[in-house]
């Protein structure tokens, strides 16, 4: 079995590195909390800084999304002959005649 002196070091080895472990739980809420302070003010001083406000760009691209579905239902439902066109030009094909 262990002696006295083996489990008193072994006791002394748990409770320091349980107070280590201690610290740097602590000093990592703490980074945490600096970093997470940190992107907030940068994120603050990037919408101060646009042009748009995000609200509106929101409404914007809102806007052009719903006209974009009302066209392509528009165009399924009236049977419009459409291009098919990509970014990448090769890829463009105008549609197979019937």
């Amino acid at each position: 079995m262990t002696d006295d002196s083996q489990q008193t070091t072994s006791a002394r080895l748990l409770i320091t590195s349980s107070a280590l472990l201690a610290a740097a739980a602590a000093l990592g809420m703490a980074g945490l909390g600096v970093a997470t302070v940190a992107l907030g003010v940068m994120a603050r001083r990037r919408i101060d800084h646009m042009e748009v406000p995000p609200t509106e760009l929101a409404r914007r691209q809102w806007r052009l999304a719903r006209a974009a579905v009302k066209a392509g239902a528009g165009a399924w439902r009236n049977g419009a002959d459409v291009y098919v066109v990509t970014t990448d030009p090769a890829e463009s094909r105008e549609p197979a005649a019937t």
